[in-house]
């Protein structure tokens, strides 16, 4: 990854997480849970993770202030910005992303960053699929049917080695 190249190994993995401008069905939520989840899981072995998240949310989320709890709440140091007009800058900082299965992977793969997919629409699925049979993102499953313990169980090797 871009920013990747920068991190060392004692830094925390900066992780990304962007659902689109209005991510009605709260899947930041889920993701923001799974992180929680790769964490704590990871906290009694010899090498505990360490992250810091970076939440983009659009002007249209209708679960604004639930996600403002939700970041400040998080059990690890997290940012929420809103309606964010530089997304290269936000693509550089980041190690690793999460976020659906749209357009965005492209841009991802463009800047060189991992991704963690977590689909949120139908048509979104042949995309992430052939992503990650290209092995250019991997593929947690659909956000409807994909338990935030399953996203956690992509997400931690992906944050052990995020390059």
């Amino acid at each position: 990854a871009a920013g990747a190249e920068s991190t060392p190994a004692e830094e925390p993995v900066r992780v990304l997480v962007t659902f689109g401008g209005s991510d009605p069905d709260r899947a930041t939520f889920k993701a923001l849970d799974a992180l929680a989840l790769a964490v704590a899981a990871s906290s009694s072995t010899p090498t505990p993770l360490r992250v810091t998240a970076r939440v983009l949310s659009g002007p249209a989320n209708p679960h604004f202030a639930a996600l403002e709890s939700a970041v400040s709440s998080a059990p690890f140091p997290c940012e929420l910005l809103s309606n964010v007009a530089d997304m290269p800058s936000q693509y550089a900082w980041a190690d690793l992303s999460i976020n659906a299965g749209g357009s965005t992977n492209w841009e991802l793969a463009y800047m060189g960053v991992p991704a963690v997919v977590l689909t949120i629409a139908d048509n979104q699925v042949p995309n992430a699929a052939a992503l990650a049979s290209a092995h250019a993102v991997l593929l947690a499953g659909q956000h409807a049917t994909t338990s935030a313990t399953a996203l956690a169980d992509v997400l931690a090797p992906a944050l052990a080695s995020p390059k």
